[in-house]
């Protein structure tokens, strides 16, 4: 029976092998020049697309696009130019508005730039500035520290002088006046 079975499916594969090999359209190549003008594929055919874009579409759908095609050709334009003049028109003051508003930006961009580049340069003076004075307001601070402790010790010189300068007007008033 495994046999039978196992004959019976290799032959079912030679002959599906076989009967593809025989009865099956041959690979059709789509370039550039075969698109020039409209190619007609068969059911099942195989195609390799060797360009950008393949438009497909079937019997039915050419008849609708022809149909489509034809009223357009048979229509008045006169009514379709107004509206595409009027979207002309519309699309140029647009561009202009736009061209306008981007020139805008622009002087406003540059503005912007050039003020923060200005302030930058004020922040930095005004630091310097602020160092220049924090090292006026230590030399300031340590002359009067200096002179704090001149004072003191012209104070302490002055008592000293006056104590001496009485003890010895003292001694001399003793010593010199009769008794």
């Amino acid at each position: 029976m495994g046999r039978i079975y196992s004959l019976t499916l290799t032959l079912f594969l030679f002959s599906f092998i076989f009967a593809h090999k025989i009865y099956c359209q041959r690979i059709q190549s789509i370039d550039k020049k075969i698109l020039e003008k409209p190619y007609r594929a068969t059911k099942g055919q195989t195609l390799n697309i060797q360009c950008d874009t393949v438009v497909l579409i079937n019997a039915y759908h050419y008849q609708l696009y022809e149909k489509a095609r034809i009223s357009l050709l048979s229509t008045d334009f006169e009514k379709y130019n107004e509206v595409f003049n009027a979207y002309e028109t519309q699309s140029k003051l647009y561009k202009q508005w736009n061209d306008s508003l981007q020139l805008k930006y622009m002087d406003i961009s540059t503005m912007f730039k050039n003020s923060i580049e200005n302030t930058q340069n004020s922040l930095i003076s005004i630091k310097d500035n602020l160092s220049a004075a924090k090292d006026s307001l230590n030399t300031a601070n340590q002359n009067l520290t200096e002179a704090m402790q001149h004072l003191n010790t012209a104070k302490h010189e002055k008592w000293f002088y006056a104590s001496v300068g009485f003890l010895l007007g003292t001694l001399i008033t003793v010593i010199v006046v009769p008794k």
